[in-house]
């Protein structure tokens, strides 16, 4: 009598155990849907094909790759180019920002990599791409506040550089995909973001200077001060503005620009055919 009992709770046990299980199993799937369907809202992919996705992804990754590679450069050898001494404490510190930016870049173009094998959901890519748009603007926000601030920074002007290229960006995928509402509708995201790490920035640049152990919030030169040095430092500082400004300007363009043509070349030959064979009747 006392075995029959204790079988049928442990099958009680056993089957409510099973419940949890399906039940656990059921709000994990209602959960992974949820998030699922917040990031397509929040990336935005619509209709978008995969090569449309795919042409956009590497364009970002080759403007990511040139743009880091070009600001190294201007960081690394620019002050030298104007006698300002060796290499000083802000080029270390900008240095560090920009190989974080380049481990991005390198990301961006392996993702466009295995999604030109693979082919994955233009949501994949997408939000690479939005990644990098927020690595971005908290880099430069951050090499902004390291060089002196919004007004005496030359990287000052690439945040609002940034958020006009992803709104470029945008706007040509609404133009892709019919979306153009909700496209207007995440401008304000971006826009949002971008101004919630330049506030947060400005405003407490001792934290933050804590936190990466900076010495100062300035370009400071790495020889004795002096009128000529102070000349020389005014000059890099506008060379690097008009530089980055001109970069800026030319990769903005380029990134409309490039898009619609990479779109054609990066549909497969069976995708091709058609479009072919739709012209050659149309001729006929």
């Amino acid at each position: 009598m006392s075995e029959a009992k204790s079988e049928s709770g442990l099958r009680a046990l056993m089957t409510k155990c099973r419940r949890l299980v399906v039940r656990l199993h059921t709000f994990i799937t209602k959960c992974r849907r949820f998030v699922f369907r917040l990031y397509l809202s929040i990336v935005g992919c619509g209709e978008l094909t995969e090569e449309q996705a795919l042409s956009r992804v590497c364009v970002v990754s080759f403007i990511e790759l040139v743009g880091v590679g070009l600001t190294f450069l201007l960081i690394k050898y620019g002050p030298g180019r104007f006698s300002l001494g060796s290499e000083a404490d802000w080029q270390r510190d900008c240095l560090d920002i920009s190989y974080v930016l380049f481990l991005t870049g390198v990301g961006v173009l392996v993702m466009f990599a295995l999604s030109w094998i693979r082919r994955w959901h233009p949501s994949v890519p997408e939000g690479v791409i939005l990644l990098t748009f927020v690595v971005n603007i908290i880099a430069f926000t951050l090499a902004m506040a390291r060089t002196g601030g919004p007004s005496n920074s030359f990287f000052g002007q690439l945040v609002p550089m940034q958020l006009s290229g992803i709104l470029i960006l945008e706007e040509q995928k609404g133009m892709m995909t019919s979306t153009k509402s909700t496209t207007r509708k995440r401008a304000w995201f971006y826009a949002g973001f971008s101004v919630l790490v330049w506030w947060t920035v400005w405003r407490y640049p001792e934290h933050f200077q804590g936190l990466f152990h900076w010495k100062e919030m300035k370009i400071q030169l790495s020889l004795k001060p002096s009128f000529e040095s102070e000349a020389s430092l005014k000059s890099y500082q506008d060379s690097a503005a008009t530089f980055l400004f001109t970069v800026g300007m030319i990769v903005t363009a380029f990134a409309y620009w490039a898009t619609p043509r990479l779109t054609a070349s990066f549909r497969r030959p069976e995708q091709k055919q058609p479009i072919q064979n739709g012209a050659a009747s149309g001729t006929e």
